[in-house]
């Protein structure tokens, strides 16, 4: 059995000799000279992040006129003006922001830090995929209680897929929180706590940046101020929900008070006559300690009057302390529901009595 086993090992190493010769002899047979030489393979790569300029926002009534450093009124147009020169074309532009917001008190916040409400900040916001030029329909009102007049807005090309001039029409809603004047202004920074600040911020995807621009073209950091308002309506009339003998008193209709101010307020009520008979003026029903306002907003109890004029107020917002009712963060205007109670003295003359009351809102003044 041995002699079998040895016989096939011994030609399996035979045959593994001659095939490693085989193989040198032919590497032997092929082998000749070669030469080399290392070259560089590149391409120059453009990522410059937009440039803005040009900015302004302007008064459009009349010849535009800057609104830097001056007072602004709600419910009025007024324009952001500025000029985009995106370097890799349009293409690259992913958003278009323009905003305003109010400081809070602290120079140093900036829009993303101002999160009290939509009555301190907002903007106009374009957002771009792919798109080969601008145009004032990708605008649109975000944030905060703006509203963009795309009627009287526009976008002019400068340079074909690079360079757009924007003008972009808005008008503050009603409620947006007033503030004075700054008093001055400056090339290093906002200056003026409590003013509102504005500013342009384009961003690029293929410079992977952000671009924002605060200043105007002499360089000042862009604050203004926005003007006090305040409204009030209803839609009366308060009538007794029954007919009242004397010695006897009714609740009226609840009739519902809108209200408006963009800073903090008081709202009061007061009578400038008495309940007058119609027919004879000379039969009242007094309004002291006959009429009354039935608990509402931010009364602690019924308010009855004193008395007619302006000096013999019920607070239904606010106190006479003073106190003042904080304006409303959000909203564009506010409402209370207020019902009267009306009382008929013993000996009053039959007939219908009707008096003539105010609500008026008062701003707290002056300004931070």
């Amino acid at each position: 059995m041995s002699d079998f086993v040895s016989v096939p090992l011994r030609r399996s190493l035979v045959a593994g000799f001659v095939f490693f010769a085989m193989v040198m002899s032919l590497g032997q047979a092929l082998a000749g000279d070669s030469s080399s030489q290392s070259g560089s393979v590149g391409a120059t790569v453009t990522a410059a992040a937009p440039v803005i300029s040009n900015f302004d926002m302007k008064d459009t009534s009349g010849s535009p006129a800057t609104i830097i450093g001056t007072q602004i009124v709600v419910l009025t147009t007024y324009t952001f003006n500025f000029r985009v020169n995106a370097p890799n074309g349009w293409t690259d532009v992913t958003h278009v922001y323009a905003r305003v917001w109010h400081d809070g008190g602290n120079d140093a916040t900036a829009y993303t830090g101002q999160t009290t409400g939509a009555n301190y900040r907002a903007s106009l916001a374009s957002t771009y995929s792919g798109a080969s030029a601008p145009a004032v329909g990708d605008f649109s009102a975000v944030d905060g209680n703006l509203q963009y007049v795309q009627g009287s807005s526009s976008v002019t090309q400068v340079v074909l897929g690079q360079t757009y001039d924007f003008v972009l029409a808005f008008q503050d809603h009603a409620q947006m929180r007033a503030a004075k004047t700054p008093t001055s202004l400056s090339t290093s920074g906002y200056n003026n706590a409590n003013s509102w600040n504005a500013e342009i911020e384009v961003t690029d995807v293929s410079a992977n940046d952000v671009f924002q621009h605060q200043q105007t073209g002499t360089n000042d950091y862009f604050e203004f101020g926005v003007a006090t308002y305040t409204s009030v309506t209803f839609t009366g009339p308060w009538t007794a929900t029954a007919n009242i003998a004397p010695g006897g008193n009714s609740n009226t209709n609840a009739v519902t008070i809108t209200r408006i101010s963009n800073f903090d307020f008081q709202l009061y009520a007061y009578f400038s006559t008495d309940l007058i008979k119609q027919g004879d003026a000379t039969k009242t029903i007094p309004v002291a300690s006959n009429v009354k306002i039935l608990q509402t907003g931010d009364m602690g109890g019924d308010g009855t009057f004193t008395g007619t004029g302006s000096g013999s107020k019920v607070y239904v917002l606010g106190s006479a302390t003073p106190t003042y009712h904080a304006m409303d963060a959000s909203a564009d205007s506010g409402t209370v529901s207020v019902t009267f109670n009306i009382a008929v003295p013993l000996g009053t003359s039959a007939g219908t009595y009707q008096g003539t009351v105010f609500f008026t809102v008062q701003q707290q003044t002056p300004l931070p």
